[in-house]
């Protein structure tokens, strides 16, 4: 199997299987992999600060969002010290709202609809 080909299916995985779809979902829904698409790299603080919100703690609830993410080869970590940085995998760029490859954003909001995950 290709590296695109396994990182097409871990997409799908992620976003239909059960190991962490409520995340990916989240992220999808507040343009986490667009936004650290768009910036290449980023941090929690730095994407809190685009968000629309004033909670103080969002940088925080954010960090433990990515590092999930990271946990699961959806993002990469870099930085030192205190910081760290995240950068999208090949798997997370397929996450992404990408027309050119076939992204699995939209299966990922499709099957941890609200309706769809009560019904269970």
């Amino acid at each position: 199997m290709s590296i695109e080909q396994e990182a097409h299916s871990a997409a799908v995985q992620y976003a239909t299987g059960v190991v962490a779809p409520m995340v990916v979902k989240a992220a999808v829904e507040l343009d986490l992999f667009q936004r650290i698409k768009k910036a290449g790299d980023i941090s929690a603080e730095e994407l809190a600060a685009q968000l629309p919100t004033s909670n103080p703690g969002a940088a925080a609830m954010l960090e433990r969002i990515l590092r999930l993410l990271t946990a699961h080869s959806i993002l990469s970590c870099g930085g030192g010290g205190d910081e760290r940085r995240y950068a999208l995998t090949a798997v997370g760029k397929l996450l992404t709202k990408n027309d050119e490859v076939g992204s699995c954003c939209a299966t990922s909001l499709m099957t941890q609809d609200k309706v769809l995950v009560e019904s269970w």
